[in-house]
């Protein structure tokens, strides 16, 4: 009876040790891999959201149906 409670008990540390060991895993990889990892970078590259260009109202809308007409 004992040595099945200190099995049970084993087995729940050791599932709690590697759910931990996963999570921090994740963070520190969300971390190092995150959207901010990019934000240093300091050179003449344009951001793709980042844009200039205007439309119109109609040539907005039109380009919204051709995109979703075509799937591009």
């Amino acid at each position: 009876m004992l040595d099945d409670i200190k099995e049970a008990v084993r087995i729940v540390l050791v599932f709690i040790l590697c759910t931990l060991i996963f999570y921090y895993g994740i963070m520190w990889i969300s971390e190092e891999y995150g959207p901010e990892s990019n934000k240093s970078v300091n050179n003449n590259a344009i951001k793709v959201n980042q844009s200039n260009v205007t439309y119109e109202n109609d040539e907005l809308l039109r380009r919204i149906r051709i995109f979703f007409e075509y799937g591009e």
